[in-house]
């Protein structure tokens, strides 16, 4: 509700100043309608409730209003208590199917996943481990773990390398033995060097228990020059040197949208979790 007031305050801002430049001869009816994004008609019919009513004459009415394909609170909540009694440890996908199936729930997949995840009952989606690379050359992050590695491939260590993964069964057995059957590990064998330079090694030291989600917590990673960039989901940013992986230097950032890091120009520009763009500087200081 908030952004749409925000969205329809904006757009009588922009409505103002082309009814102002169409009203001084400085652009057409059709011109004023394509700097607004809608049709010639639109524009006019707004003109003559702005002329009739004001400002008020331009709010969209269905703001404040709750949408017809708005899940009604009882299914909602009926939603909410299967999944915790019922239903406790089915996947996401069983869960839906029976839903559908025994209770004729109406909406999608998508609605009782954002739902439950809001409520904290599905645990969010695992993200990817992010990888760059360039020259022949990856830099990647180990599924996991804040580890990060260099491997260098050249057209022979291409021509023998073996691209057919781990099956789920051999990755399952793995996974019992408290090992990590992870596609980056296979990519990560014979790497120039290995360093994580965001959990300490008394952190990494603890056991964790077989079959317990892992996540990638490294949210931002570019390669500028022989410098690797990282951005930690706390807002740790880390500058790596390439050839080695030493730490070269590090600052804290605003936490990062996931793979949100771009350099361009020279400089470096992160998106963060707030909606924001900001510039942190070039990337020669």
């Amino acid at each position: 509700m908030r952004r749409m007031a925000v969205f329809q305050g904006v757009r009588m801002l922009r409505f103002g100043d082309a009814l102002g430049q169409c009203e001084a001869r400085d652009l057409s009816q059709l011109e004023a309608a394509e700097v607004l994004g809608v049709s010639e008609r639109t524009f006019r019919h707004w003109c003559r409730r702005f002329e009739g009513e004001g400002e008020a004459g331009l709010v969209d009415q269905r703001l404040g209003k709750p949408s017809a394909k708005r899940v009604p609170l009882d299914e909602a909540l009926q939603v909410e208590e299967l999944n915790r009694s019922r239903y406790a440890g089915f996947t996401m996908k069983h869960f839906h199917e029976r839903l559908c199936v025994d209770h004729v729930f109406r909406w999608g997949y998508t609605w009782s996943k954002t739902f439950l995840h809001g409520r904290g009952l599905v645990a969010p989606t695992p993200r990817r481990p992010l990888v760059v690379f360039r020259d022949g050359k990856v830099y990647g992050e180990l599924n996991g773990s804040t580890d990060i590695f260099r491997r260098d491939f050249d057209a022979k260590a291409v021509k023998k390398f073996d691209g057919k993964w781990i099956t789920g069964w051999a990755a399952a057995q793995e996974g019992r033995k408290g090992e990590k059957p992870f596609r980056t590990y296979r990519v990560a064998e014979g790497a120039k060097w290995n360093v994580d330079p965001f959990t300490s090694a008394e952190q990494k030291a603890k056991p964790f228990k077989p079959g317990t989600q892992l996540y990638n917590d490294i949210h931002a990673m570019a390669l500028a020059g022989n410098r690797l960039y990282t951005v930690h989901k706390d807002g740790r940013l880390k500058i790596l040197n390439t050839t080695d992986g030493s730490v070269v230097a590090e600052r804290k950032v605003p936490a990062p949208m996931w793979d949100g890091l771009a350099i361009a120009q020279g400089k470096i520009f992160l998106s963060t979790l707030g909606g924001e763009v900001v510039c942190l500087g070039n990337i020669s200081k």
